[in-house]
């Protein structure tokens, strides 16, 4: 993480070295910095003087005052699962491309068949909500690990993506390894709105907007070619250190051998060895 940025929290999600070196190769880093401004600015208002208001209320309140506010400014078309649906297994949210989409979904609003066209879900926490524990109502009844439940919403539901916040903390989560539970992008919204640039906001605007989530020709999106960069990117690492080792040993091996034929002690080649070790 680059330092001053400490409001992104990258967990194995991502690599560090693509978010901070390569992303901003990407056309749509390039963004338009009058409308970023004023999606900053609108966050900005609604963070403001709140804060103990957002503390203290519960998840639908929070809903309500905070969180949709705030996937409205991301541009989202989202749905609200029904609760005479709502079961376990269903997300709060599902995202959709565009209005069209949204509306044929509400036709098949009591079946699985709500998520096909959706290109992400999303769940939502009360503020004091902590995104990995599991919380316990009275009476002794255990409220699921908010990441083991958005696990569970991305295998059984089409979309890769996932969204999950408490207002204060936004994480996203892919399917190929939310069931690590520990595997997400983090933005401390809070903190990035009290003191971040607008430079830095990218780091959640242009993250958790809808068109991150869109596929463009090529069938990708965004957010799925951040993540294949992040993948070659480290697999590059690794065979350029794997190719390292290889030649490391191969001269160690060359130079232990022109030592026995030139007579060298062999306390001494030891020592060498170390030294290249």
């Amino acid at each position: 993480m680059t330092a001053g940025l400490v409001f992104r929290n990258n967990h194995n999600l991502f690599s560090n070295y693509y978010l901070d070196e390569r992303v901003q190769q990407n056309d749509e880093w390039r963004y338009d910095e009058e409308e970023l401004g004023e999606a900053f600015r609108g966050i900005k208002k609604l963070f403001k003087k709140k804060i103990k208001i957002f503390q203290n209320c519960s998840e639908a309140m929070l809903e309500d005052s905070l969180i949709r506010p705030i996937f409205r400014i991301l541009d989202h078309y989202f749905g609200i699962q029904e609760s005479v649906y709502k079961g376990a297994y269903r997300p709060d949210y599902s995202f959709f491309p565009d209005l069209d989409r949204l509306a044929e979904a509400y036709d098949h609003r009591e079946s699985d068949d709500f998520y096909l066209t959706a290109v992400a879900i999303g769940d939502a926490k009360a503020w004091s909500v902590s995104l990995d524990k599991t919380q316990k109502r009275v009476g002794g009844f255990n409220i699921q690990n908010p990441s083991y439940q958005i696990d569970i919403y991305l295998r059984n539901t089409p979309p890769e993506w996932a969204i999950l916040t408490n207002g204060s903390r936004w994480r996203l989560y892919h399917q190929d390894t939310s069931y690590r539970l520990d595997s997400y992008y983090e933005i401390d919204l809070l903190e990035l709105v009290e003191r971040g640039s607008l430079e830095e906001f990218k780091y959640f605007y242009l993250f958790f907007r809808r068109d991150a989530f869109l596929p463009g020709r090529d069938g990708k999106s965004f957010l799925d070619r951040v993540k294949e960069g992040s993948v070659a990117y480290t697999k590059k690492v690794g065979d350029d250190l794997q190719e390292n080792v290889y030649r490391a040993m191969k001269v160690l091996a060359e130079g232990f051998l022109q030592s026995r034929s030139k007579g060298l002690d062999p306390a001494e080649s030891s020592r060498l060895i170390e030294e290249v070790r």
